[in-house]
């Protein structure tokens, strides 16, 4: 059965699943997001996973945006959804642009084209990946 939560309520329960991982949480045109540090960022998206009151056990999109011009890093977005209370929420990491992510693909299986896509537009290097070669073969 489908329950649907505000924006607030949902919060409220991530902050409970989530702990003192998150660093903070910001809702912007009707979307949460949820900060982390990029070195508790698997934990927190195997909580969110696994939480039987939130169940954020689909991965619908992952990517990276660009800020290296103003603030010298990477957002990693982590677009999660929940069949079960019918919410979307994005988890957000940062990384330096040299920096090697954790790769979430022993989470998500699908999370092996998300990666290897920020890997061939950004170069960002994601740790333990089944596959990380560029999508595109260039020759």
């Amino acid at each position: 059965m489908t329950r649907r939560l505000s924006l607030p309520d949902c919060q409220k329960l991530l902050g409970k699943s989530l702990g003192e991982d998150v660093s903070r949480f910001s809702i912007e045109s009707q979307n949460l997001y949820v900060h982390v540090q990029p070195s508790v960022m698997l934990r927190c998206l195997s909580k969110l996973s696994s939480d039987t009151q939130l169940q954020f056990s689909t991965l619908t999109d992952c990517f990276s945006v660009d800020h290296l011009a103003t603030l010298g890093l990477y957002h990693i977005y982590y677009q999660l959804h929940s069949y079960l209370i019918d919410m979307t929420v994005f988890v957000v990491t940062s990384a330096l642009e040299n920096d090697t992510v954790r790769s979430v693909t022993v989470l998500f299986e699908n999370a092996d084209w998300y990666e290897r896509e920020i890997f061939e537009m950004s170069g960002l290097e994601f740790s333990e990946h089944p596959d990380l070669r560029p999508l595109f073969d260039a020759r």
